[in-house]
């Protein structure tokens, strides 16, 4: 058996990297890109590009029922995992092998509670500078995925192969680990540095790369993580640190880890990912990791008032300006935001001037928004409103 057919779970930055590379080598029939049909539709009506190239990607609904992939590829943000494993549903059949590319330690156990660990075959993504803003990906190092199973995981060896043999017949860069578990701790120490420094500091791969407070933070908390790894019964050692520091050392000053990119696009982060699992895992066995206690409180101060903790935004009349002006800078958000916005006037209902500064808003997107219908309901429902400038901006809305 070989793998022929490839389904991807998440167009992220990862996602649209190796989806690129795997459809311009084996040809769009062959790697989809499987979402719910609204994410469908807002692809289809954007474009997405690689590296400058017009993206032409195969889209197939979570609700098809067709033959199962011979490779489900998870690259989705640990935020979107749950929700990403209800989308994978009929992807998956008896033969079906599975990647995650997500970070941290935990994301194979997740996946196999639901699809079978048997399916499984660890992986780690590895050295790459993608950089997503809106719906464009560049990078200048593609970086390799390694991919190994666990001493007593034998039964998998032919997935193993068949895994590296498709990525040796499209050119994948990838390593046969023989040491799987200790590579995911070396790139779970690498993620809990490197990002939440550069989150923190709020900057780009220069800020660690040169000398100075934002380094000195990033390689505190890898070392809280090599002194953890021995409790979990994994041996971190100096050498492995200063390799993957100096791997850092190589990328893109101007790039930046997928945490970052988070914070810039007002998202909620993967700090439960990082320095909670850490945390997590310190009280387990009693010690204390305080590189790791003042990253995950600085990021959750730093995330109060912008993202609540279900990955939407804030949209309290507080936060109300500030909100708006994201969704006018950035309309890859326009479905979080709206859908929170609208679930809020449920729950609590805007007062007259944020009524109206939600509809002039709602006037200058909705011609070019998947989200038409919702926006509209809203603004017919305060057409008859007892404050007369409501009224007028929601009946000028109506009347257009």
């Amino acid at each position: 058996m070989a793998i022929k057919n490839i389904s991807i779970i998440g167009m992220g930055a990862l996602g649209i990297l190796f989806g690129q590379h795997l459809t311009e080598k084996m040809g769009r029939e062959s790697v989809c890109f499987v979402a719910n049909d609204r994410r469908i539709q807002k692809y289809e009506s954007g474009k997405v590009h690689c590296n400058g190239k017009l993206c032409d990607f195969r889209m197939v609904s979570d609700q098809h029922k067709g033959d199962s992939a011979d490779l489900v590829i998870f690259a989705v943000k640990s935020t979107a995992l749950v929700e990403a494993l209800d989308t994978a549903k009929h992807q998956i059949g008896e033969n079906t092998i599975i990647i995650s590319l997500l970070n941290g330690i935990s994301s194979e156990e997740i996946i196999g509670a639901r699809y079978g660990m048997e399916r499984i075959i660890r992986c780690v993504a590895l050295g790459m500078d993608a950089v997503k803003i809106g719906s464009d990906l560049t990078y200048t190092k593609m970086g390799q995925l390694c991919v190994g199973i666990l001493p007593d995981e034998s039964d998998k060896s032919d997935k193993l192969d068949m895994l590296c043999k498709l990525f040796d017949e499209v050119d994948l860069p990838y390593t046969n680990e023989e040491d799987i578990l200790h590579r995911l701790w070396s790139k779970f120490m690498l993620n809990v540095g490197v990002n939440q420094a550069v989150m923190v500091y709020e900057g780009t791969y220069a800020t660690i790369q040169q000398p100075g407070e934002a380094r000195e933070v990033m390689i505190g908390a890898m070392r809280e993580v090599m002194k953890l790894a021995k409790y979990e019964g994994v041996v971190l050692t100096e050498e492995d640190l200063m390799a993957y520091v100096d791997l850092m050392d190589t990328l893109s000053p101007d790039g930046m880890p997928s945490m970052r990119q988070d914070g810039l696009a007002n998202r909620k982060s993967e700090v439960e990912l990082f320095s909670g699992t850490v945390l997590k895992l310190a009280e387990k066995h009693g010690i204390e990791l305080p590189v790791n206690e003042m990253l995950y409180r600085r990021i959750l101060n730093m995330e109060k008032g912008k993202v609540i903790q279900s990955g939407f935004f804030d949209v309290s009349e507080s936060n109300l300006d500030y909100v708006l002006s994201e969704l006018m800078a950035h309309p890859d958000h326009e479905d979080k935001i709206i859908s929170s916005i609208l679930q809020y006037e449920i729950e609590k209902s805007y007062s007259v001037d944020a009524k109206i500064k939600i509809i002039k808003c709602f006037d200058q997107i909705v011609p070019n928004s998947i989200l038409k219908k919702e926006m509209t309901k809203f603004v017919r429902s305060n057409a008859n409103h007892p404050n007369s400038k409501v009224r007028k901006e929601a009946r000028s809305f109506l009347n257009k």
